[in-house]
């Protein structure tokens, strides 16, 4: 996606193209955006083993239940 400034010579274009998601604790770039407050999975990782009391980890972990239920293929 890009825009065009109309009295500038400067072109803007944003880095999200709808399939990247920018994590807001650790700010990398990643592609899961299903997951709780848009956390990579590294962060989600971090706050569910070093800091179980958080408010966020029974979020993080009801959504990685809900991506397992709908991702996860049975075996035959």
């Amino acid at each position: 996606m890009s825009a065009s400034c109309p009295s500038c010579r400067v072109r803007v274009e944003s880095m999200n193209d709808g399939r990247n998601v920018k994590c807001p604790r650790c700010w990398h770039w990643h592609t899961v955006p299903k997951n709780f407050d848009h956390l990579c999975d590294g962060c989600q990782k971090t706050i569910m083993e070093h800091f179980p009391t958080h408010p966020s980890t029974p979020h993080i972990r009801s959504a990685l239940e809900v991506q397992r239920k709908k991702y996860t293929v049975a075996a035959p």
